[in-house]
């Protein structure tokens, strides 16, 4: 028999079980062996086979609850309304499966949660583990509220003052949420977008020179000739390389006339990491949506944004920030691919990150299971590229998750987000909001360990910062980008 219940969790099955055994024995009416096996949806799966597995897996081993009983005299079966509103002594706040809503909370639902009063929110984050607790402080907007209020409840592990509020709260919210419907189609939508990633005719094409350029750029016994060789048959690439070169961006202060001269002041790896970068810039072009994504647009940000990226490392001696150039001018390659190939799911995503106010990315996690960071890192892992850069594209949006290079994550996160501000100046308000609050506490608690005290005055003056640098590299950048 499969019973199918609502509106418990797993300190509710504590008291639901015996009381499904008693209406069993009830029923059957002769000596019989009952063993349950349970599952509560989400925590163990997002669709009814899901959850059935789970069933399967868990039938007759859970020694706490399950246990053989030998029915002789059963006792007369009440009736079902008795059985369904009988009490159930529990703790007096049942948790909200906590671990499964909230720990893992994504897209509109977290943003949703973060409307909440704050003792609600802590009156479900109260039930998970300090690890956990820590980290979904971490995936808060940097400037929320909630940061301080979590902190010192964190510090402090305090009790929860008002539960029947928070329960009240929780319960308005869950009613209007459609959690399996907006599971499945993101899981349908996430298996469609992994499957075409998986096919390597899906891939975005890496152009030849760029793919030539990198293996010259890794490869010991290559030499100035060989990479100028290869660059001069792409003039076009050598030109916006030579104009890059004597920009104010490097500030030289003399005129560089030729790609040999340019390796012999700046060094091949440099210059490889240039062409390689702008070479790959060129993969923006013709994608967008009309009315909603300018193509031109998209490939101007990629350009603005390693730019500043290799303004935010100039400073910065370590090896992984080498390659921070190429790391900005894919940061969006995934959404490159998603909006190429799903147009009518990713007008969706805008419409969604409009009407809720949050970032784009989180809008792909409510639609498509997943973000064009994560679709960016699986298609440059695809091309054989350095983890580094890998790493850096899938996790610019949250850089913790990088598990070995998430201060170059972090600089590009920042510096994709010191672009949106700048450029939000000039746009509607609620794509303004959309791209002020890009950067979470996670980023920014990376951030801190290469760039020091991270404050909201600290991030205002590398805004105006690199905005002045912008301008200085206008031209530059123009015949760059809208080349």
């Amino acid at each position: 028999m499969l019973f199918l219940g609502f509106a418990t969790d797993n300190e509710g099955l504590h008291f639901l079980i015996p009381k499904l055994k008693k209406a069993v024995q009830g029923i059957v009416g002769k000596d019989a062996e009952i063993k349950f096996g349970e599952a509560v949806f989400p925590k163990d799966g997002y669709s009814l086979p899901d959850i059935m597995r789970q069933v399967k897996k868990n039938f007759g081993m859970n020694k706490k609850w399950v246990k053989k009983s030998k029915v002789s005299d059963p006792e007369p079966v009440r009736e079902e309304n008795d059985i369904l509103s009988a009490p159930m002594v529990g703790p007096v706040f049942d948790a909200f499966e906590s671990d499964a809503f909230f720990k893992d909370a994504k897209g509109s639902f977290f943003y949703k949660l973060l409307a909440l009063s704050p003792e609600t929110v802590w009156s479900c984050v109260k039930n998970m583990t300090i690890k956990e607790q820590k980290r979904f402080m971490s995936k808060l907007p940097h400037d929320s509220k909630l940061v301080d209020y979590l902190s010192g409840k964190i510090k402090s592990q305090a009790e929860v003052r008002d539960v029947q509020t928070a329960r009240e709260e929780i319960g308005r919210l869950s009613a209007g949420m459609q959690f399996e419907k907006g599971m499945i189609e993101r899981q349908r939508n996430r298996s469609t977008v992994v499957g075409m990633l998986n096919r390597i005719e899906s891939l975005p094409v890496i152009p030849a020179v760029a793919m030539q350029v990198y293996q010259l750029s890794i490869d010991p016994a290559s030499d100035i000739e060989d990479v100028q060789k290869v660059l001069s048959t792409d003039q076009g690439l050598a030109l916006k390389i030579l104009k890059l070169v004597n920009s104010p961006f490097y500030g030289l202060g003399r005129k560089v006339d030729s790609i040999r001269e340019g390796i012999i002041i700046l060094g091949m790896e440099e210059i490889a990491q240039l062409a390689f970068g702008l070479s790959l810039a060129s993969s923006f072009s013709g994608v967008g949506i009309k009315g909603l994504i300018d193509p031109v647009s998209l490939r101007r940000h990629a350009v603005e944004v390693a730019v500043i990226g290799r303004f935010l490392c100039e400073d910065l001696t370590d090896d992984e920030f080498k390659v921070a150039f190429t790391a900005c001018v894919l940061h969006d390659i995934g959404k490159l691919f998603l909006i190429q190939n799903f147009p009518e799911l990713y007008k969706r995503v805008m419409l969604v990150a409009g009407e809720m106010q949050m970032p784009v990315y989180a809008a792909e996690e409510d639609i498509f299971g997943l973000n064009h960071g994560v679709v960016g890192g699986i298609i440059t892992k695809k091309w054989n590229l350095p983890d580094s850069l890998v790493q850096a594209i899938s996790f610019h949006h949250y850089p913790p998750d990088a598990s070995e290079y998430p201060e170059l994550a972090a600089i590009v996160g920042f510096a994709d987000s010191l672009n949106h501000m700048s450029t939000a100046e000039d746009t509607p308000g609620a794509v303004k909001s959309m791209s002020v609050n890009l950067m979470n506490k996670g980023l920014i608690d990376v951030l801190q360990t290469t760039l020091g005290n991270i404050s909201k005055e600290m991030i205002a003056d590398k805004k105006v910062q690199a905005d002045r640098f912008m301008q200085e590299n206008a031209t530059m950048i123009g015949s760059i980008a809208d080349d």
